[in-house]
């Protein structure tokens, strides 16, 4: 499920909205989600929150949400995710001096999420570099600044022998004045 578990948009009079809690199937494959915006429960699901805490760090979130996730992947449409099952269930967490760590929990996602950024992206470049060969158009911004370093070069080493040219034909014109470059006799 992509749609965090949205079936469709009802009126809110009447309903009991709720917000920044989590949410779950009860049948079917267990799934968690957490519910940022205001929704509301209709069939075959529930709603749970912290008892004491006020959470609101979405990276602490996004690690209770992989916790919770890790308990769900057990229940099954035969094997159902009840509540009363789930309140059973018991989640290994960080702690520190007999609380959550939620430092730890913060850096450590913050950590994951760079991990997961650098692979995509790693993963991203490769796709591409596969595309580029495949189409026959290998260039990239790699291979781009090479090019673009070697046709400096080329530029440069074109001025230089501009420059050659144009103190040659000074000389050679009866022009003899001294040239630095060169270890010339006086004529």
């Amino acid at each position: 499920m992509t749609n965090n578990q949205i079936g469709r948009y009802i009126d809110k009079e009447g309903a009991t909205i709720l917000e920044n809690v989590f949410s779950a199937t009860a049948n079917g494959t267990g799934k968690a989600f957490f519910q940022s915006k205001a929704f509301t429960i209709l069939q075959d699901s529930y709603a749970f929150k912290f008892k004491d805490e006020s959470i609101t760090k979405k990276s602490v979130y996004l690690f209770f949400l992989a916790s919770l996730n890790k308990v769900f992947q057990k229940y099954s449409w035969d094997n159902k995710s009840i509540w009363e099952r789930i309140r059973q269930e018991k989640i290994y967490l960080p702690i520190k001096n007999k609380q959550i760590d939620f430092d730890f929990i913060e850096k450590f996602v913050v950590l994951i999420e760079k991990i997961i950024v650098k692979e995509l992206k790693a993963a991203h470049m490769a796709e591409l570099k596969a595309y580029l060969l495949a189409t026959g158009f290998e260039e990239n911004e790699a291979t781009h600044t090479q090019r673009e370093r070697e046709r400096e070069r080329e530029r440069e080493r074109e001025r230089e022998r501009e420059r050659e040219r144009e103190r040659e034909s000074r000389f050679s014109s009866g022009n003899r004045r001294f040239i630095s470059q060169y270890n010339l006799e006086r004529i």
